[in-house]
């Protein structure tokens, strides 16, 4: 049976390999520097990558500007050379941005050598063949660096960027040297976003957004840019950790996400790497969908230079941490091999998690060349980078075949890897109610997070939710089925449904009800209600790291960032007790904002005339262009929404009718409140265009 297996699989991989290289893509070093350099432009011509500028040093007793260059470096992708070109002519700069239009490079943007906090908004023109720069017409928008900058159409776009946070787009015409505003990057101000072109379009997501206060977080979101409409289309998010100043290049009309910043880049007291990503991703834009290629060969390191050269992406020249910023020499190729070709290999493991493992074959490989793989574990794989899940604990050998027909030969190779525990994700639906309003949750066993979430509910079409913890109605003698497909990091998926019935729609003398949403009154921070019968109550907050508190409105800051369930247990004194949690609150939520700190503000009785889950509901959950509110029959007094750092973004008094249009708000995650009388009623949903 092994050995049947083993003849269809070499008979699909010869057909895949006739279709295209990309079973055969590697990583190869390439020489490196004589210097260290960080962050320089980067632009391509022809099979020419070229470096200019960037920061020749950076750490203890840096000072300005003599740590900076002016340098311009040739690297021959052909013959994998270094060669010093005439010196750059302008302003020394770091993270400006390179593109190439015909057979002229160009730079723009960038953070100045005075260390004055500017950057200029010269533009220069770079000509290879006399090795020679002209002055262009200058960038007409404020300094400014970290930007995304493409090619589309024979003109360049300059979006986003830092200085302050900005979503502007500026178009450069090359033919009349001229500049024009376009419209705004859908996605909201920020910088040091993944970007890259494929075919006619350009593709802008993921980076670095600020919330006013100094604090910053990484987003996960993703858009398509058509120059021709001049407009932006959201796509599917990014599926791995949020990420910021990534290296990008696009390889066989794929893009391809190499390293970056993770959120824990905000703690500058960490000292390794533990704040960079080490992953690389493709994009694949006919199917608007996200895979995990592998592992970077060497340490994770976050922004530097990166460029797409013929068949192939070059990235390195960056920085290993943000708080320490050892800078990397290292510069690498990705793609297919050039020759001579061989039957060599050699194989490297990278461990993602405990039982997760990435496995790729070096070595300058055909494109007909079958690379074939035996995990061990009586499963098989096949191409350069394979990730595995192993299900069980145990002692593994790994098996990596060649076999080439074009060149006549074979080869093999082995390595071994110990499984002491194993990560294989299972999840189960729980669920706390107030009255009829039911919360949702999903506890997440053996994962590695962020995890993304999809609810259903298999009696009810109309309920759908990429929340972590959807809130529904259940109401009398009813029992509805609802279901959760959760996937996390390492690409595990699990999935669990649940049956509720009225069997747990309760009411206890002590009965109470959280909702947690942004404080209004401090940005940054969020706030939560108790909702609970009159009367005197003993408190027991568990704040899900390891605290508690037994104040009935205390204020909490997480100490390390990371999804934490928030539960509160009350007791009356005369035997009465009762737990409630929210699950929703995160301390730099992936891609969502500032959710580190946490205050009780107070505590509201329940009343005749509060609005129940039977009076308010609200539809649909996410919501594109409109939010609909059914209250009961009973008129709304006012309806304000609320963005992630508390502040208003729509106020409503004595609405006409009880819709909020949404057309104007940016994708994300809000909250509505809806006041009728004395009463108040919040509820959270989602604004997703897609």
């Amino acid at each position: 049976m092994k050995l049947l297996y083993r003849y269809c699989l070499a008979w699909l991989l010869l057909m895949a390999a006739r279709s295209g290289y990309g079973q055969n893509y590697t990583w190869t070093q390439m020489p490196s520097l004589a210097t260290t350099l960080y962050s320089p432009y980067c632009f391509s011509v022809g099979t020419h990558v070229y470096m200019v500028g960037g920061i020749i040093y950076y750490g203890p007793g840096v000072t300005y500007p003599a740590h900076m260059s002016q340098a311009v470096w040739d690297f021959n992708t052909v013959t994998q050379t270094w060669a010093r070109k005439n010196d750059f002519p302008g302003l020394s700069m770091y993270d400006g941005k390179g593109f190439t239009i015909g057979n002229y490079g160009y730079v723009v943007n960038g953070w100045d050598s005075t260390g004055s906090g500017h950057g200029s908004n010269a533009m220069w023109k770079y000509d290879p063949s006399a090795d020679s720069w002209t002055q262009m017409t200058p960038f007409p928008g404020s300094l400014r660096y970290t930007t995304a900058t493409f090619v589309l159409h024979g003109k360049a776009y300059v979006a986003c960027g830092f200085s302050p946070y900005t979503n502007e787009v500026y178009c450069y015409d090359p033919t009349t040297n001229t500049w024009s505003q376009k419209h705004n990057f859908a996605g909201g101000p920020r910088q040091a976003a993944s970007y890259f072109t494929i075919g006619n379009y350009a593709y802008v997501g993921l980076g670095e957004a600020g919330d006013g206060n100094g604090s910053y977080f990484m987003q996960s979101d993703f858009y398509r840019y058509d120059d021709v409409a001049d407009s932006w289309t959201r796509l599917g998010d990014f599926p791995g950790d949020a990420l910021a100043a990534t290296q990008n290049f696009v390889v066989n009309d794929e893009g391809y996400v190499v390293n970056g910043l993770n959120q824990r880049s905000v703690y500058y007291n960490t000292s390794t790497g533990v704040n960079t990503s080490n992953k690389v991703w493709k994009y694949t834009p006919v199917s608007d969908t996200w895979s995990l290629w592998g592992v970077f060969p060497d340490s994770s390191t976050f922004d530097g230079a990166s460029a797409t050269c013929g068949v192939a992406g070059y990235a390195g020249f960056s920085a290993y941490n943000f708080n320490t910023f050892p800078l990397s020499r290292s510069f690498y190729r990705f793609g297919p091999s050039t020759g001579p070709y061989s039957c060599n290999l050699t194989l490297n493991k990278y461990e993602i998690s405990n039982a997760v493992y990435n496995f790729q074959a070096n070595g300058n490989f055909s494109p007909t060349a079958l690379l074939t793989w035996d995990f061990g574990d009586g499963t098989y794989g096949s191409g350069t980078s394979v990730i595995h899940n192993y299900a069980t604990v145990g002692h593994y050998t790994i098996h990596l075949s060649i076999s080439d027909t074009s060149l006549s030969c074979s080869n093999s190779t082995a390595d071994t890897v110990n499984v002491s525990s194993i990560n294989n994700c299972s999840v189960v639906i729980n669920n706390t109610n107030y009255d009829s309003l039911f919360t949702l949750s999903a506890s997440v066993a053996n994962g590695a997070g962020p995890y993304s979430y999809q609810w259903s509910c298999t009696s009810d079409s109309n309920f759908s939710s990429i929340s972590p913890d959807p809130l529904t109605t259940i109401g009398h003698n009813v029992t509805k089925e609802y279901c959760v497909t959760v996937t996390d990091n390492s690409g595990c998926v699990a999935s669990a449904c649940k049956s509720i019935s009225d069997s747990l729609y309760q009411t206890t003398p002590c009965q109470i009800y959280i909702v947690v949403f942004p404080d209004s009154t401090i940005p940054g921070w969020y706030a939560a209600y108790i909702y609970s019968p009159t009367g005197t109550l003993n408190y027991l907050w568990d704040f899900g790291d390891g605290t508690t508190s037994t104040q009935p409105f205390p204020t909490h800051t997480y100490a390390t960032p990371g999804r934490y369930t928030i539960c509160l247990t009350v007791s009356d004194g005369a035997g009465c007790t009762f737990t409630f949690c929210d699950s929703s609150f995160y301390a730099f939520k992936n891609g969502g904002g500032p959710m580190s700190h946490l205050r009780v503000v107070g505590r509201t009785a329940l009343s005749t005339e509060d609005i129940t889950a039977d009076q308010v509901q609200i539809y649909p959950n996410p919501a594109s262009s409109a939010l609909n509110i059914n209250t009961g029959g009973k008129k709304a007094d006012e309806i304000n929404v609320y963005n992630v750092t508390g502040q208003k973004v729509i106020s409503i008094s004595t609405p006409a009718q009880n819709t909020v249009h949404l057309e104007n708000l940016p994708d994300g995650t809000y909250l509505v409140e809806v006041k009728i009388k004395d009463a108040t009623a919040r509820a959270k949903f989602i604004k997703l265009s897609k």
